[in-house]
């Protein structure tokens, strides 16, 4: 049996993530037929960047396990506050997604103009990949 690539275990631990990810929420949702229309994936990067084709790759992926478009909604600027902002202004049905790195989260809460309570911060649902 020939070993086994970094590479090929990365991208079936990324596979298997988002194969959890959809199942934890379609599984509560599975009674209100989820879901029960487009789902909007929002992408803080420009058009054409390398985190958009990422983000596209995905969004296709999650179109083929739920059988409903994934349209990617690209929000580029303030190094991920526009579309941070625009995540937390959807309506919490499950609907609107957001891949993001990590990075360019973490301070957003901290650049807003005035304080937003911390309950209506987008919460990581699961980490996609990680590096050692």
């Amino acid at each position: 049996m020939p070993p086994i690539a970094l590479e090929e275990i990365t991208v079936k631990k990324t596979f298997a993530t988002l194969g959890l990810s959809v199942a934890c929420v379609l599984g509560p949702a599975a009674a209100q037929d989820y879901p029960s229309r487009d789902i909007r994936s929002i992408c803080n990067f420009a058009p054409g960047s390398g985190a958009d084709i990422i983000v596209r790759f995905y969004s296709d992926k999650l179109a083929k396990l739920t059988g409903k478009p994934v349209i990617v909604d690209n929000k580029p600027g303030a190094n991920g506050a526009i579309a941070t902002a625009e995540l937390v202004k959807s309506r919490p049905d499950g609907h609107t997604i957001m891949i993001t790195p990590a990075s360019s989260t973490k301070g957003t809460p901290r650049r807003w103009a005035r304080p937003r309570p911390s309950v209506l911060l987008p919460a990581p649902l699961s980490p996609m990949s990680a590096s050692r």
